[in-house]
């Protein structure tokens, strides 16, 4: 059984990291989209609390500080799909 399933998957790797590529660029859209909008909502709150405050507004330095943690699942989407792809394309090759 398991020499089956390692027999499977050793010829059939292009095509199961190319699927795996496909989802993960679906998966990286929807992780910056959800990202963006969480970023949008804490940065008007922080200009809001700016405004309210008599202050300058925030720096691009402070946005980035404020908002950069929402990003990251989709930083990491992002890498394992190019990992996936690149995979392929070498497997592709050997091939």
């Amino acid at each position: 059984m398991l020499s089956s399933i390692k027999s499977f998957t050793s010829k059939n790797s292009p095509v199961i990291l190319s699927s795996l590529a496909v989802g993960g660029v679906i998966t990286t859209a929807v992780f910056a989209a959800k990202g963006a909008v969480a970023a949008f909502t804490d940065v008007d709150l922080l200009e809001s609390k700016r405004y309210t405050a008599g202050e300058e507004p925030p720096t691009k330095r402070e946005i980035f500080e404020a908002t950069w943690y929402h990003f990251a699942p989709a930083v990491v989407s992002g890498i394992v799909t190019i990992a996936a792809i690149v995979l392929a394309q070498r497997i592709n090759g050997r091939r």
